[in-house]
């Protein structure tokens, strides 16, 4: 009889019940899988170091010195800007044809920022120096901009070359401080807007752990650093004397720190936003430490230090061309004596002179 037939399909609670089942089972499926990815995440970012590595020894090889952290001339005060050790290497790490574009031997950093064609090539964002787990936009924001005129075209808006890469993406010049998920870019100013922005990168050179908060006790010595790099710095591997494989070469520093740009720096002997921190970062600050949002001064925190994206500590490539991931929970000081100096100085300093354990 019809009333007697065996009905088909889910019933409501059935279909209650499948649909908790599926939301379970994701609900243990995506930690893995951001777990996995995040861990690829490392692994490029790691690989990234490494290349840098071999660009250095490279270097080494062929100079029988380390790149400077920047370029300037303390001759002529009133142009501070100055190349970064980025662009140094850039025939090492497969960049040559755009070394050989901006010629940084036969031109300045002020000469390229005043060149109508020369200019745009500094916002080329070259992925090797960006960390894949870090947020940020490819193009930095005002904290790191250099002085001069934008001298793009006219247009409102303009397209981005990206180093290796088809692609071609219409990125901000003005962004608002860093936050966790930052909001939707403006556009690229017209001419005539001051501040040149360029690319963002997520490595900055070791400085060591000098740092004066107060601008007037800096010294042109100081500016030169006790790291693998520094301001007009000319560091051997001999001149390590604690060890290639316990000092730090290169470390990350992340989007909320205001991260770096490979170009170079504003003002070479300077210790504000504009200064060495560009490029360069000191073990003065925590690992991670806070940054101040606006680090106008000499004291800016996390925005002058090392620090990432990924969960747990930074990345860092050591001059050995080995690299190590440093813990949050380093043993950490601001001590600059030898002898009071903490694990995290002592990774950073090229000469303190002093046993190192386990780190």
């Amino acid at each position: 009889m019809p009333s007697l037939q065996r009905r088909s399909g889910f019933t409501l609670t059935e279909l209650l019940v499948s649909i908790a089942v599926v939301a379970i089972l994701m609900a243990l499926l995506l930690p893995a899988v951001q777990a996995a990815r995040e861990r690829a995440r490392v692994s490029q970012c790691k690989n990234n170091l490494r290349q840098f590595g071999l660009a250095l020894h490279n270097y080494h090889d062929a100079y029988a010195v380390l790149p400077p952290g920047c370029v300037g001339n303390p001759n002529d005060p009133a142009n501070l800007q100055g190349w970064g050790w980025g662009v140094m290497i850039f025939p090492f790490l497969e960049q040559k044809p755009l070394f050989q574009t901006l010629d940084p031997v036969r031109n300045s950093l002020p000469d390229v920022l005043v060149n109508a064609e020369l200019q745009p090539k500094l916002l080329i964002s070259v992925p090797l120096f960006r960390c894949p787990s870090d947020i940020g936009y490819p193009l930095q924001s005002d904290q790191r901009t250099f002085s001069g005129f934008v001298l793009r075209p006219t247009a409102t808006t303009a397209t981005i070359e990206m180093s290796a890469s088809d692609k071609h993406i219409t990125y901000a010049c003005f962004i608002p401080p860093p936050s966790p998920t930052p909001s939707p870019a403006p556009s690229l100013p017209p001419p005539g807007t001051w501040g040149v922005q360029t690319a963002t990168s997520n490595y900055v050179g070791s400085f060591g752990n000098l740092w004066k908060t107060d601008p007037n006790l800096w010294t042109t010595a100081d500016y030169v650093g006790n790291g693998a790099f520094g301001s007009n710095s000319s560091v051997r591997t001999k001149d390590v004397r604690d060890g290639t494989s316990c000092t730090f070469a290169i470390g990350e520093r992340g989007w909320r720190s205001f991260a770096s740009v490979w170009a170079g720096t504003d003002a070479w002997n300077r210790c504000e936003r504009e200064g060495i921190p560009m490029i360069l970062g000191t073990a003065h600050y925590r690992l991670n430490a806070d940054p101040h949002p606006y680090n106008l001064s000499c004291d800016p925190g996390g925005a002058a230090g090392f620090g990432s994206e990924h969960s747990g500590g930074a990345n860092f490539l050591m001059l050995d061309g080995s690299v190590r991931t440093i813990a949050n929970d380093i043993n950490y000081n601001q001590h600059s004596e030898p002898a009071l100096m903490s694990v995290f100085g002592r990774l950073a300093r090229r000469d303190d002179g002093r046993p190192l354990g386990e780190f």
